[in-house]
């Protein structure tokens, strides 16, 4: 098992640039955790988890401003935001499933999809 990896293998690991790298650095997220012999920067296995659990929260919908604050709180506190992310994401896919019945009704109703009488109808229900 490998004990350090270098910015390469991260950048293949995540699918993510040198630069998204560096950004973490510089906002304080990772830092490196030693030089190799040519004087490229290694990371522990740790600081790799740990970004892999940035990528997560990012693609979860957090901001790096926000992961900057909940990256190092206790479980129990990390524990909850996360459960408060969830009910976020839980709103936002209720959301999309209604587009896409929306979506598919206009698809394959007969006639005109801009048919005043289904827009309304579309409407009535005031979620949009």
């Amino acid at each position: 098992m490998n004990d350090f990896y270098c910015r390469r293998d991260i950048m293949e690991k995540f699918c993510i640039s040198r630069r998204v790298i560096e950004g973490y650095e510089e906002i304080g997220l990772v830092k490196p955790s030693k030089h190799d012999e040519r004087g490229g920067l290694l990371y522990d296995r740790e600081t790799v988890c740990r970004i892999g659990f940035i990528r997560i929260c990012q693609k979860m919908g957090f901001e790096l401003k926000d992961i900057v604050s909940l990256i190092d709180l206790p479980d129990d506190e990390l524990k909850i935001a996360l459960s408060n992310q969830a009910d976020i994401i839980k709103e936002q896919l209720s959301n999309l499933q209604y587009l896409l019945n929306i979506t598919c009704s206009l698809a394959s109703c007969d006639g005109n999809p801009r048919n005043c009488n289904k827009i309304f109808e579309i409407y009535k229900e005031d979620r949009i």
